[in-house]
């Protein structure tokens, strides 16, 4: 999920993040990850995945790895 810059600060991410939780739930889904900014998406439940024993295929800092159930 990305928004341009002129669109931030505006709450469209934040209503795309509630948004995508809120289908993944809707889906099924028992969990959902992302990789992202460790200070914006505790907001919507993500909490680092390594509180889970989780970790990123990707070679990323383990904060920015999230997950919310």
């Amino acid at each position: 999920m990305a928004v341009l810059p002129a669109w931030q600060g505006k709450g469209v991410g934040s209503h795309l993040g509630e948004g995508r939780v809120k289908y993944c739930a809707e889906a099924g889904d028992d969990a959902a990850v992302v990789l992202g900014h460790p200070d914006y998406y505790p907001r919507f439940g993500f909490v680092p995945a390594r509180r889970f024993n989780i970790k990123s295929e990707y070679d990323v800092p383990a904060e920015v790895f999230m997950l919310k159930e």
